[in-house]
């Protein structure tokens, strides 16, 4: 097996005497045959081993700190079931995923709320549901929770999101911690401070704390410990001034994952910094160390799951390239068209044949820019053969789309050899319920 793909695949996968992959005890082949492709295979081995390697890590540094699981990463209950069975608390973005979380069983002290334009009905959903805290992003949200606070009598614990202007030199779509970003509140500017003052001041808000978040698929610790020390230094200055508490403190999340080769710190280093940097800033500062909120979704999510695609049309193009297309593509997977996303890929029915040709991975959707892999070397492709993609269980399926009527391919989870399924195939009829 490629030592690339070896290393980006879950957990429990192996090669079986007969060549082909197997993930969670069953032989990919077979899944494909049952459940047919494109098809997101879930380990359940590999996310529960992420929950607890990145909850521990935290929790062997600081004191106090709560897990939260970034939704936006992918909300299908199956999957969240499953985090909050291991102890984590969830992220949410919206009413679909404040529903998702009380439908699987989440506490209220285990939800927080965020998002840059949350609508009144939102809000009102958050104080029935009663999160633990609702991170404030503009003044607009700010006025609206509070006349929602004060007619329903009751008081809103909240955060409020500054924007720290630290570029974490990730991708630009996800990038959030530069001043120009439609997230946050820039300190730099003073419209932080404002709206603290304002929060400090309004009926039914409660300020509790200070959070940041940076981006994504953020590979060293650097862009953290600078914005920790600006963030903390805020933080503290505003509860002299203001009717306002530190009881929390949160950098977000945004950690990358290996990608294609990439090497990336391990959670005990990202751990180990974050936390030292957290309390030494508490410590120079003289306040009393707040509770260390994380919120991480692709970190957990990513690892625990393959795609499977059936080969159809090869095409090679003499001087230019290969092109080997798939039952799938962009509509299950925008993430490379969308921001240069870059996956390794395999053949699952012949994993151990040698790779001797290149090719460019497509899918079958009318756009030109529908590339899953812009090269591979793989073994000769016939038609039929399965290619497995790893490091899809984040953002890939959340995104999927219905583009050239296309139904969203099945989910499921593997687990010992026993499969349960996450999400059905779409079918036609699903496509046109809601027409009128």
């Amino acid at each position: 097996m490629d030592s690339i793909v070896a290393s980006q695949l879950p957990i429990t996968a192996n090669v079986n005497d007969l060549g082909h992959l197997e993930v969670g005890g069953r032989d990919l082949v077979d899944l494909q045959r049952e459940y047919g492709s494109p098809l997101y295979v879930f380990d359940e081995a590999t996310l529960r081993e992420n929950c607890r390697i990145w909850k521990r890590a935290f929790e062997d540094h600081v004191p106090r700190v709560q897990m939260f699981y970034a939704a936006k990463a992918l909300a299908y209950s199956g999957i969240l079931d499953v985090i909050r069975q291991e102890g984590w608390g969830v992220d949410v973005v919206s009413e679909g995923e404040i529903r998702a979380a009380r439908h699987v069983g989440f506490s209220s002290k285990d939800v927080v709320f965020h998002g840059n334009n949350k609508t009144p009905d939102e809000l009102r959903l958050a104080l029935e549901f009663g999160t633990k805290v609702v991170v404030v992003d503009n003044e607009y949200e700010l006025s609206v929770l509070s006349d929602l606070a004060t007619q329903a009598g009751k008081t809103v614990p909240v955060m409020i999101r500054v924007n720290p202007d630290v570029d974490p030199h990730t991708h630009e779509h996800i990038s959030t911690g530069q001043l120009d970003s439609k997230f946050g509140l820039p300190i730099s500017t003073g419209l932080a401070e404002k709206v603290c003052r304002q929060a400090s001041e309004a009926p039914g808000i409660k300020p509790v704390g200070i959070h940041f978040h940076l981006g994504s698929q953020i590979e060293t610790v650097e862009p953290y410990l600078a914005a920790i020390d600006l963030a903390m230094k805020f933080g503290a200055e505003m509860t002299q001034k203001y009717d306002f508490r530190l009881d929390f403190f949160s950098p977000g999340g945004g950690f990358g994952v290996r990608q294609n080769g990439t090497e990336v710190p391990t959670p005990e280093y990202f751990a180990s910094r974050i936390s030292e940097r957290f309390q030494e800033s508490a410590r120079q500062l003289g306040v009393a160390l707040p509770t260390l909120l994380l919120e991480l979704g692709r970190s957990v999510v990513a690892q625990a799951a393959v795609a499977v695609y059936m080969v159809g049309s090869l095409k090679h193009i003499d001087g230019v390239r290969s092109f080997a297309a798939v039952d799938g593509g962009m509509s299950d997977n925008i993430r490379p068209a969308l921001y240069g996303a870059e996956y390794p890929i395999a053949v699952a029915n012949r994993m151990d044949e040698p790779a001797t040709q290149s090719y460019r991975i497509v899918g079958k959707y009318c756009e030109s820019g529908d590339v899953l892999v812009n090269e591979a070397k793989l073994p000769t492709l016939e038609h039929g053969d399965l290619l497995v993609m790893p490091m899809v269980g984040a953002y890939a399926p959340a995104m999927a789309s219905n583009y050239n009527m296309a139904y969203k391919p099945a989910v499921i989870m593997v687990s010992e050899g026993e499969v349960r399924m996450i999400r059905r195939r779409e079918s036609f009829e699903d496509l046109i319920r809601l027409e009128s």
